[in-house]
């Protein structure tokens, strides 16, 4: 940063104004001076070297001025070096404060207090052996002996202002539109040493930075202009001592970003659309970038046709740019306030044009004089250019820059070089090849700075056409009142409006169900709190929802109504030519339909397709051999069924006893009498069924229940004498064979004697006279010799030869065992000898005393019938 340059700021004080002398710190010393402007050693345009040490002492030379103010207007030292300022002519005065880049003095005074009677500031440096910076420039001054007085922003300024520590400055961020509230306040440090300061009888002096200046504590100021403000509050107490801090307050103004809305195309209901906003300007709604950036250049960047003014309706043609950024009223004091204006174009035979710029007031100046000569050609023009005023007949050709300037180096006026084949372009890159304008930028003295300039162009000679794409006008940026910029982003982005699907920050996706004109309004809030809306209208035209349903068969012969749906104030157009909403169909085929809506500018469709097929109804037709018969009745059913075009592919049978079948040809057992309804339903591969009933059609009759019994019941019978007793159910007539010859007839009790022992087979047959049922059972009858068996209570094995021994006698015995068992259940003797008895002694042949003993006899008679006996014998010795 060179110390050079200068900060303009609007600095009240009460100090004579005298040449400056210029004064190093590693001067050392003390000076007496109230002026001049205080460096490091590095001077205005070095840096302070490592490993410094140096004192400077500034006293006052003016007997009314007395106290030295250091005002500091550049100020970079590395936060490991120090700037020392004592109150006083040494360094054991009080130190008033250690300054470096963590602790800046950048456009502030420091000031010899009331408390200090010499008046004069002892500034003491030191660095370090590490980097070193530009170090600093004050500008020295004398005041009277004044008490401190400091200006601040007081918190009731509406809105408050924000302080940012990265620019070490505090901001007011406003809308546009919006005022502000302005309140200053005094801060009086040694307010009572040598009088009484207070806000009441202090003078607030406001430098808005638009061009206003204002006195008073509390103003509310409009700003008219969109851009950054620098505001100065110079606070001045009852003495006339001047606050000596510059408060570092900025005011930024937001404004709408909302630029161009693109149209949105119309669209069928039932399909999506994006609507977006956005920076690119094939968004939606398209944004500009929100902010203020000063600039003193500004351009024109759009195509403009340039034909033969002689044969055209004008000869002339002007394209404009606008200008905002510099402060009102102010104006062109000098030809070094224009650096250049340049044009982006091509044409040929230069001598034909004239160019002339036009500042706001309507002062103009001729850049370029026509001179009726001069073949030079400007860039790269398309000679096929025709000499009507269509454009569409002359496209353009390639555009070469020509720059005019007073500030950099020219090669003489345009003029000079039109007799060349083609004219130099300007290498705005490196600034060489400019032109001297023709009269001189003088004639622009006095001209607005803000406001509408013009670059007219005069074609004042025929056949030639051409084209200027841009051209810029460049003013010094030193003219700025501010010399920096802001951006504000978009903080939000909402939305509102009918079907919106889905949102992502920029984008909606709307989806409308149905026709009409749908608004949709975006809202965007910035990072200052300011909210903007647009709405943007969507004309959606309802689209015709067609559908036939699904292909369709129908049996036998019908009719179909087919209905391609509602479709209010559009067309129908079916594949059969009808242009109605329903058609009906009775033939097999396909049916197509197409229904159209439109507004004129679009239209929307929809359509669909059917099959329609007829298919024959089957004959069904079925038999069953026997219908007749006694129950159980066992039936094979025979389906007769057919069909004209297709095949049967199901059965589907009842046969009316709770029984059913699917197969084709199947079977049935009727296990109950009675008249049975049989039906058959079948079914064709096309699926088309027919159904037949045939009432009672199977007749099942009761069958009779054969059944007698044998008194006595026994199978094996010993006396031949027999009563057999019929039990049968629903018989008419029975019939006996006893199996030995002989028969009887007789459904009740029947008395038979057999005349030999043997094995008989008595059958039954009984018979329900109506129909023939029958029923029949029969049971083997054996006549053989009775079985016998004796056993006694009580034996005597004393040795005397009678009733030596226990057992038991019988006949028709085919099988023996015996066990006889103590009083404790312990069996003492077994045997399967019906002939060897107990003789009263164990099985292991010990004798037991006399007493009463349990037996258990188990027989197997000659007949495979089985006998047990349990009971007690006495021992008796």
């Amino acid at each position: 940063m060179l110390k050079k340059t200068l900060i303009v700021i609007l600095f009240i004080i009460s100090a004579n104004v005298v040449f400056a002398q210029t004064y190093l710190i590693s001067a050392g010393g003390t000076v007496t001076t109230c002026a001049g402007d205080f460096y490091d050693s590095g001077g205005d345009i070095g840096t302070y070297s490592s490993d410094e040490d140096y004192m400077m002492t500034f006293c006052s030379d003016n007997a009314v001025n007395t106290h030295v103010r250091l005002y500091f207007w550049e100020f970079s030292i590395e936060p490991s070096d120090t700037l020392y300022i004592y109150n006083g002519p040494d360094d054991t005065s009080p130190l008033i404060g250690a300054y470096n880049n963590t602790n800046s003095l950048a456009l502030h005074a420091v000031i010899a207090t009331a408390a200090n009677p010499s008046g004069c500031l002892t500034a003491k440096f030191q660095s370090n052996s590490t980097s070193n910076t530009d170090g600093w420039k004050a500008e020295i001054a004398c005041i009277p002996c004044c008490q401190q007085v400091i200006a601040n922003i007081s918190p009731t300024t509406n809105p408050p202002a924000v302080y940012d520590p990265n620019d070490h400055c505090s901001y007011i961020d406003i809308c546009q539109g919006d005022d502000i509230t302005f309140v200053g306040t005094g801060d009086y440090p040694e307010n009572d040493i040598i009088y009484h300061q207070e806000d009441g009888t202090s003078t607030f002096d406001w430098d808005f930075g638009d061009g206003t200046i204002e006195t008073g504590q509390t103003i509310n100021h409009h700003y008219d202009l969109v851009r950054g403000y620098d505001v100065t509050l110079t606070v001045t107490d009852v003495n006339g001592c001047v606050s000596t801090n510059f408060i570092a307050l900025r005011v930024r103004i937001s404004s709408s970003p909302l630029g161009n809305i693109n149209p949105l195309p119309d669209i069928c209901s039932g399909t999506n659309l994006d609507i977006n906003v956005g920076y690119d300007p094939n968004s939606t709604v398209v944004v500009n970038p929100i902010g203020s950036h000063q600039s003193a250049s500004q351009g024109f960047d759009s195509t403009m046709f340039v034909p033969d003014g002689p044969y055209c309706p004008e000869q002339c043609y002007n394209t404009d740019v606008e200008f905002n950024a510099f402060a009102p009223g102010q104006t062109i004091t000098s030809v070094d306030d224009i650096l250049s204006i340049c044009v982006n174009m091509e044409h040929s035979f230069i001598g034909d044009l004239e160019f002339t710029i036009i500042c706001p007031n309507g002062q103009s100046v001729v850049l370029k004089e026509y001179i009726q000569s001069g073949g030079a050609f400007m860039g790269e023009p398309n000679e096929n250019d025709g000499s009507d005023c269509d454009p569409s007949d002359n496209p353009p050709g390639i555009g070469w820059n020509y720059c005019w300037s007073e500030i950099y180096p020219t090669i003489g006026t345009i003029n000079d070089h039109a007799s060349q084949s083609t004219l130099d372009s300007t290498n705005t890159i490196n600034n060489t090849g400019y032109y001297d304008p023709h009269a001189g930028f003088s004639g622009l003295i006095g001209c607005p700075l803000n406001g509408v300039w013009s670059i007219e162009i005069c074609d004042y000679w025929g056949i030639d056409n051409g084209y200027i794409f841009s051209w810029d006008l460049n003013l010094d940026p030193n003219l700025l009142p501010t010399g920096w910029g802001y951006d504000i982003p978009i903080d939000q982005i909402d939305w509102d409006g009918p079907f919106i699907t889905d949102q992502q920050d920029s984008i909606i996706t709307v989806s409308p169900d149905y026709g009409g004109i749908f608004d949709y309004t975006v809202y965007l809030t910035d990072a200052f709190g300011c909210s903007y809306d647009t709405t943007i209208s969507l004309n959606v035209v309802q689209s015709p929802v067609v559908d036939l349903g699904n292909d369709t068969s129908i049996c036998g012969n019908g009719v179909i109504i087919l209905d391609a749906g509602p479709n209010p104030g559009g067309t129908y157009l079916w594949s059969t030519g009808d242009v109605i909403q329903t058609i009906s169909i009775d033939s097999t085929g396909i049916y197509s339909v197409v229904a159209e809506n439109t507004n004129g500018n679009l239209t929307c469709s929809d359509g669909d397709t059917v099959s329609f097929v007829i298919n024959p109804d089957p004959e069904v037709n079925f038999i069953a051999k026997p219908a007749t018969g006694c129950e159980p009745l066992f039936l094979k059913f025979y389906d007769m069924s057919s069909v004209e075009t297709g095949t049967i592919v199901g059965w589907d049978w009842d046969f009316g006893d709770g029984n059913t079948s699917i197969t084709n040809n199947p079977f049935n057992l009727y296990e109950l009498n009675g008249n049975y309804d049989v039906s058959l339903t079948v079914t064709t591969d096309a699926g088309c069924s027919q159904s037949l009933t045939i009432p009672q059609m199977i007749h099942v009759y009761k069958n009779p229940v054969a059944a007698f019994s044998i008194n006595p019941s026994t199978t094996t019978i010993y006396n031949p004498g027999i009563f057999f007793s019929s039990s049968s159910i629903d018989a008419d007539s029975c019939f006996w064979n006893f199996g030995d010859g002989s028969f009887a007839n007789n459904c009740g009790n029947v008395f038979h004697q057999y005349q030999d022992t043997g094995s008989y087979l008595v059958t039954l047959d009984v018979y329900e006279n109506g129909f023939g049922c029958h029923d029949s059972t029969s049971r083997t009858v054996i006549i053989g010799p009775a079985f016998t068996f004796y056993i006694p209570n009580a034996f005597t094995p004393n040795f005397d030869g009678f009733n030596e021994t226990f057992y038991g006698r019988g006949t028709n015995i085919a099988k023996y065992e015996m066990k006889i068992f103590d009083r404790w259940g312990s069996m003492i003797f077994k045997t399967t000898d019906l002939e060897k008895g107990w003789d009263g002694k164990t099985d292991k042949d010990i004798e037991i005393k006399e007493g009463l003993y349990i037996y258990l006899i188990k027989i197997t008679d000659s007949f495979n019938r089985k006998h047990t006996y349990r009971g007690r014998v006495t021992l008796v010795k």
